[in-house]
């Protein structure tokens, strides 16, 4: 499933350099597990990239043929480089039974204590939304607090 793409022409874009005139494009792709069934990431890679690389020539008629590189980064390359638990940009898998309403809430049950990272609502990427969100859990708190609500 494909979710978001990024392009830039930025020429130093991911330390290589593009071709003049060139782009460099990112593309993620979600909800892939962090362990496969059978296999390794490290034997997968291949043959996942050549999938979404399909896909998207199926939109684009000349997507693969404009490639001149690609690469894959795994759940595993990601928690490795980045440091996130499992590769996981949101902290938890995007299924109906975590998302909108049901992802962690800002007040959590120590009192005084919020939370404000990519497992709560809205969830990952760099938006700041879940840390918007909590600063505002926490002014309202702060509100009854000063008007001797609580």
């Amino acid at each position: 499933r494909i979710r978001t793409i990024w392009s830039s022409p930025d020429r130093q874009a991911i330390g290589r350099p593009t071709p003049r005139g060139g782009v460099m494009m990112s593309n993620l792709a979600l909800i892939y597990p962090t362990e496969l069934a059978d296999g390794s990431w490290d034997s997968a890679k291949e043959y996942v990239g050549e999938q979404i690389i399909e896909t998207l020539t199926q939109y684009a008629p000349n997507f693969r043929s404009s490639l001149i590189d690609w690469t894959v980064q795994t759940p595993k390359d990601i928690e490795t480089r980045e440091g996130m638990t499992d590769g996981n940009i949101r902290h938890i898998d995007v299924t109906p039974s975590q998302i909108f309403a049901r992802r962690m809430p800002y007040r959590s049950p120590i009192k005084g204590l919020y939370l404000c990272g990519s497992g709560t609502h809205p969830g990952g990427e760099v938006t700041g939304a879940p840390g918007h969100n909590a600063a505002r859990a926490i002014l309202a708190d702060w509100r009854e607090i000063a008007e001797g609500r609580s």
